[in-house]
């Protein structure tokens, strides 16, 4: 009986100390579909139980530069009209890392 408490106490640690990707969204100027200008602001919601390290944002699929965690930033977006991409990575507290995209056409 007590061998069984026990493993059950282990189950329970080992399934405690597991930590998922913090969720996240990024939403470009309020979800809009169109801009006219490639000077925009994001929206990133992230949530995590372990509460949110930092956060990665690139026009590309490569992260290059970590910085502090921020629900609004202001971005810049490459010169040219056309669908323009943005992509988004946050960290938790424990070191989990999930990737997030949001799209938008550019016509100035």
């Amino acid at each position: 009986m007590i061998a069984i408490l026990i493993a059950q106490l282990l189950i329970f640690i080992v399934c405690a100390s597991i930590s998922a990707q913090p969720i996240g969204k990024v939403d470009i100027n309020k979800d809009q579909k169109v801009v006219k200008s490639r000077f925009t602001t994001l929206t990133i919601n992230a949530k995590d139980d372990n509460g949110i390290k930092r956060m990665c944002v690139s026009n590309t699929d490569t992260c290059n530069s970590w910085q502090g965690y921020e629900r609004d930033i202001f971005w810049v977006f490459p010169e040219g009209n056309g669908v323009k991409t943005v992509h988004v990575w946050t960290e938790d507290m424990a070191g989990n890392v999930s990737h997030t995209t949001d799209y938008i056409r550019l016509e100035e």
